[in-house]
């Protein structure tokens, strides 16, 4: 009963503020999303040869490395710097990210030529053509532009117009991916040219966007030198992301083989539930988080608290609840061969779990801009992350590939809550308490 009255009113809020509203359209909309390769993968495995779907997947990685690069954490610079700033402000500053992804866009398509021009044997030695390079950078360029203004939707709370974008974007992905690769024969181009054409639709519809309300790309080299300051260790700690966890799929295959690496990338699919639930929440949070911390005030700071152990012990039920469902239903989704995954489903289930703990507390380092931090915390939990793995692998087999992603993320969420609680001002153990006059 207790526990009810502390809680009451941060769920009152919570409804009054549309939480629950944006989350199911971010789930939704993520699900959707995320789904493509699913939706696709009975077409492409069909009229694809393995060795032109070992090129599309080539594209995939590269795309989303120089995605990364190209947007040198302008999402994350725009989030920081929305609230407590002035429309003009949010303006100029829009303008300098959009500048910032021109400039990075410029400098790889000069990096591109002079490779081509002089040195062949790079492409050669990660074993892709500068056609899939020059497409996949392409590709990236408009993804960027378009994830920035995806984020300033997320920003200002326009749900409904977010998941038009989104979903409309996937939805003509999907359509003229099939009836390229399907009626034209275009093969693992077609796929590409789908990608491309569809990141080209709405990465205009963006710029439409950004001018008419007044967000022209600009190049102020005072701000170009924070944002360079602030993004770098951002970009850099995605990058280092996405290579630990790419590693770790290597590793298996070292240590123990291919057969392994495919019970392993089976469970890891069923992980990511918690990924796509902890991503859905923070995009509906994050409005509500820096809107109330700006504010720097009793109530909207016990407001926060209540939120972020709320989700953390829901999460928590949601993760043991769903890892036991799967362990029981799971000889009736795969084959026999798969089998091996259910025990490792609950150990990558609470590394997402951790993950989400470590993102909730993510936010008061960004509050206060200390993306070095931030970024160094993630690449150290990487390398952890990473020497866990190699040392566990050999000792106990495909386990210890799922232990240590779940040593990674609970190293991470460990400590950066150690940082945040050391660090912010915030009512930690009030939030706990119900104060009737004051909740």
């Amino acid at each position: 009963m207790r526990v009810c009255c502390v809680f009451r009113p941060l769920i009152k809020k919570i409804l009054t503020a549309k939480i629950l509203h944006r989350f199911v359209v971010y789930i939704t909309s993520g699900g959707l999303n995320g789904a493509i390769g699913f939706m696709l993968l009975p077409v492409l495995t069909r009229y694809l040869t393995a060795h032109e779907y070992g090129v599309l997947e080539n594209f995939n990685i590269l795309r989303m490395v120089l995605g990364v690069i190209l947007l040198y954490g302008a999402n994350t610079l725009l989030t920081m710097e929305y609230y407590g700033s002035d429309e003009q402000h949010r303006k100029v500053y829009c303008g300098n990210l959009l500048g910032t992804i021109l400039f990075n866009v410029c400098v790889l398509f000069l990096i591109i030529l002079l490779v081509f021009l002089f040195d062949q044997h790079i492409l050669l030695a990660v074993k892709v053509t500068i056609g899939v390079v020059i497409l996949a950078s392409l590709c990236a360029f408009l993804n960027s532009v378009f994830t920035l203004q995806l984020t300033l939707l997320q920003i200002e709370k326009k749900a409904a117009k977010y998941a038009i974008l989104i979903n409309g974007n996937t939805l003509t992905n999907i359509v003229l991916s099939i009836i390229l690769v399907v009626v034209f024969g275009l093969g693992w181009a077609g796929r590409v040219y789908g990608v491309i054409v569809a990141l080209a639709l709405f990465f205009f519809i963006a710029i439409y966007a950004f001018f008419r309300r007044g967000m022209l790309p600009k190049f102020n080299l005072s701000k170009q030198k924070t944002i360079f300051i602030l993004g770098l260790p951002l970009m850099l700690s995605q990058v280092s992301s996405w290579i630990t966890l790419s590693a770790n799929k290597l590793l298996v295959n070292h240590f123990i083989g291919l057969s392994e690496m495919g019970v392993y990338a089976v469970a890891t699919k069923f992980a990511l539930i918690i990924f796509m639930l902890n991503t859905a929440f923070c995009q509906a949070w994050m409005p509500f988080f820096f809107e109330n911390i700006n504010k720097n005030k009793y109530n909207s700071n016990i407001a926060i608290m209540r939120g972020v152990y709320l989700y953390c012990v829901s999460l928590f039920c949601f993760t043991l609840l769903y890892a036991y469902i799967i362990k029981l239903l799971l000889p009736y989704i795969v084959g026999r061969d798969f089998y091996g995954a259910a025990p490792l489903i609950l150990t990558l289930c609470l590394a997402h779990f951790f993950d989400g703990i470590w993102r909730m507390f993510n936010y008061f380092l960004i509050h206060k801009k200390r993306t070095r931090v931030y970024g160094g915390i993630v690449i150290a939990a990487g390398l952890v992350g990473f020497v866990a793995s190699y040392w566990l692998l050999p000792v106990i087999g495909v386990s210890g590939a799922a232990w240590g992603v779940l040593i990674s993320f609970a190293f991470g969420a460990a400590v950066t809550t150690g940082i945040v609680l050391k660090s912010e001002k915030m009512p930690w153990l009030k939030a706990l308490k119900y104060n009737a006059n004051r909740a």
